[in-house]
């Protein structure tokens, strides 16, 4: 099991979505959306805990509708 903390203190929040973390997925080369992270926000720490051994990272998960952001 790995804990991993991510202080996100100097990052702008997503307009579009939400942070998630992820693992990479060496069969598809890809984020994986499968078996995600436990998470908790701590203040402006991000506190994952994963249940196995690979490489993470903090993404970004949304999607912005271009005529959604044309009208703001």
């Amino acid at each position: 099991m790995a804990t991993l903390k991510f202080n996100i203190t100097d990052l702008l929040q997503p307009l579009h979505g939400h942070f998630r973390v992820t693992w990479w997925d060496p069969d598809t080369l890809e984020w994986s959306t499968e078996d995600q992270c436990q998470t908790s926000i701590e203040g402006n720490i991000i506190v994952a805990t994963c249940e196995h051994l690979t490489d993470f990272s903090l993404i970004v998960v949304g999607r912005v509708f271009i005529t959604e952001a044309l009208e703001r």
